[in-house]
C-alpha cells in the first residue's frame, strides 16, 4: 500500500470532455521509466490505463476512471457474499500475478478499497499501479485488504459451515508463508 494519509502520494479527481481521471503527482525522480512506459502501451488485465502527462515542468500520472467507482463505494452501497469475496480476492491475485509478467513489482499497486476500481455493471476490478521506487510490504498490505473485506464488507452467512471457505482464507493470512501466488492457489 502506498501511503497516501502521510502525503508522499497526493491523488486528485480531474475530468476533461473526455472523461475522468485520477491524477496522483509521484515524488520528483522516483519514477521507474520502464515500468511507465510498460503500463502505458500496453493493456494490462486488471489494470487501469494510465499516461504520464507533463504540466509546467511536472510529471503526472493518470489514471482513467470513467464509468468505474472506488471499490469503498460499491461496498458502502452492499455487502457482498462469499462467491463475489471469491471473485475480488481472485480478481486482484490475478493482477498482480500478470503484473509480474510486464516485469512490474507487487508493492506498487495501492491496495486500499478507495483506489481499487469497480465497472459497477460487470463487476470488473481495475487497480492502480504507481511505477515508481516504494518500499512496502505488500504482504502486509494484502493482509490487511483481505480482513478488511471479510470483515466490514462481506455477508458471511450464506458460508457453508462444510467447506470452511472463510475460516481457511483467515488462517492462510495469519500464516508465516502468506503470499500473492499462494492466496491465488488458495
Amino acid at each position: 500500500m502506498i501511503n497516501l494519509q502521510e502525503g508522499r502520494i497526493m491523488p486528485v479527481y480531474e475530468s476533461d470532455d473526455f472523461g475522468s481521471y485520477l491524477k496522483i503527482k509521484p515524488e520528483r525522480g522516483s519514477l521507474i521509466k520502464y515500468q511507465v512506459e510498460m503500463v502505458s502501451n500496453n493493456c494490462i488485465p486488471g489494470l487501469l490505463a494510465m499516461d504520464l502527462r507533463c504540466k509546467n515542468n511536472e510529471e503526472y500520472l493518470y489514471y482513467k476512471v470513467t464509468s468505474r467507482i472506488p471499490l469503498s463505494q460499491l461496498l458502502s452501497r452492499k455487502k457482498i457474499n462469499k462467491r463475489q469475496l471469491l471473485d475480488l480476492l481472485c480478481q486482484i491475485t490475478q493482477t498482480m500475478l500478470t503484473g509480474v509478467d510486464y516485469l512490474l513489482y507487487n508493492k506498487c499497486y495501492i491496495l486500499e478499497k478507495e483506489f481499487i476500481y469497480v465497472d459497477p455493471a460487470a463487476f470488473k476490478l481495475y487497480m492502480v499501479y504507481v511505477p515508481m521506487v516504494i518500499e512496502e510490504d505488500v504482504n502486509q498490505n494484502l493482509r490487511k485488504l483481505i480482513i478488511d473485506l471479510i470483515v466490514n464488507a462481506t455477508y458471511i452467512e450464506d458460508d457453508n459451515p462444510g467447506d470452511g471457505f472463510i475460516k481457511k482464507i483467515i488462517n492462510y493470512i495469519k500464516g508465516d508463508t502468506f503470499n500473492v501466488t499462494g492466496l491465488d492457489r488458495l
